[in-house]
């Protein structure tokens, strides 16, 4: 009889089979219903910074996104505008990054 305990050794016949953590899907926030998330979309769609990239996707009824997307591009004043002449009406979630670090992930319903 060994010296470890039970526990020990399931941990290590476990390892192997062990499943990577799956992320928890959460539905994307209305940019307009929140004031500070609409504020901040507003001043970076003003801001002249090469860093900058706005992925567009379709979202869902349910707030999810649907990949993959459909515009990639430097954050512009008439953003809006330009989703709603190419794309048509409709949800869209809108995700901005500043090279790797996520700036705003909400989402604009265009009418």
């Amino acid at each position: 009889m060994t010296s470890q305990h039970k526990r020990c050794t399931q941990r290590e016949t476990q390892a192997g089979t062990q499943r990577a953590k799956r992320r928890r899907k959460r539905p994307l926030p209305y940019i307009y219903d929140n004031p500070r998330l609409m504020e901040q979309f507003y001043e970076i769609l003003f801001e002249e910074d090469d860093r900058l990239t706005v992925y567009v996707y379709r979202a869902s009824k349910d707030g999810y996104v649907i990949k993959p997307w459909l515009y990639k591009c430097h954050p512009f004043q008439e953003l809006e505008t330009y989703i709603r002449n190419h794309f048509g009406a409709g949800r869209y979630g809108i995700y901005i990054r500043r090279e790797e670090t996520m700036l705003i992930a909400g989402k604009i319903c265009i009418g």
